[in-house]
């Protein structure tokens, strides 16, 4: 038989031990908790970026099987999906309609910075290190090699469509066209300002060769911007040049 203060003792240590037991299963529930809903939220994540992945090939195959029919056969075009519940905006533009910078000559090049604005300073150092890197046959590879080159000679880059103090970079120039020239028709036209470039069409077909810039942006989260060619050939109908996830100054309207 107990003594009273062995009782109390004891009846003391249990209560410890409720309280313990359910300071544990508390914290087991909040872990099990925080567990699900990152599990959900990556889940939701996972599904969006399969969704986005969707519309681009949706698009990718509307161009190559309706031809002339296709939403997109006139650029730049638009399109709005709803795909697994995910209402996304989708763009498509010509890179042809940019001047590419591994083949455009200096002048050319000079003439485009000094339409847009780029202060002189910046402008001419940054052809010093565009004469320098042709000289060595050295190419850009993607829209960020661009923009680094140009940063680093101290040219300002936009990185939304707001930034209206700074170049938007993408708008203008690519890597991917191939062209010496680029091509007025597919060209934004503030490019063709720059260039004194008038009267051009307002909406071009596709042509086989070309490179396409398809942008697909999400309600929320960042765009997938991907660089294809469409190609013609039948055992590969479309070359992916670049594809990425990134916060995007064009405005492909």
């Amino acid at each position: 038989m107990l003594k009273d203060d062995e009782g109390g003792y004891v009846l003391i240590s249990t209560i410890w031990l409720i309280l313990l037991g359910a300071t544990l299963v508390t914290a087991i529930s909040l872990t099990v908790l925080n567990n699900a809903e990152f599990h959900a939220e990556e889940r939701e994540r996972v599904r969006k970026i399969l969704a986005i992945e969707s519309a681009y090939e949706t698009v990718v195959a509307d161009i190559l099987f309706n031809g002339p029919h296709s939403n997109f056969a006139l650029l730049p075009a638009s399109a709005d999906y709803n795909l697994s519940g995910f209402p996304m905006k989708v763009e498509v533009i010509a890179e042809n309609g940019k001047i590419d910078l591994n083949n455009a000559e200096p002048a050319l090049v000079e003439r485009a910075l000094r339409g847009l604005a780029v202060p002189s300073i910046a402008r001419n150092t940054y052809l010093e290190t565009y004469r320098m890197r042709r000289s060595k046959a050295q190419t850009l590879l993607s829209i960020a090699d661009i923009e680094a080159e140009m940063q680093n000679a101290g040219i300002k880059i936009a990185v939304s469509s707001n930034d209206n103090d700074s170049l938007c970079a993408s708008q203008f120039f690519t890597s991917h066209s191939g062209l010496s020239q680029p091509d007025s028709t597919h060209s934004p036209p503030k490019l063709n300002r720059a260039l004194n470039v008038v009267n051009v069409a307002n909406s071009v077909p596709v042509r086989l060769g070309s490179s396409l810039r398809i942008k697909i942006k999400a309600e929320k989260g960042l765009p997938l911007i991907a660089i294809v060619r469409i190609t013609g050939n039948l055992d590969k109908p479309v070359t992916i040049l670049d594809w990425h996830y990134g916060l995007d100054c064009a405005d492909d309207s």
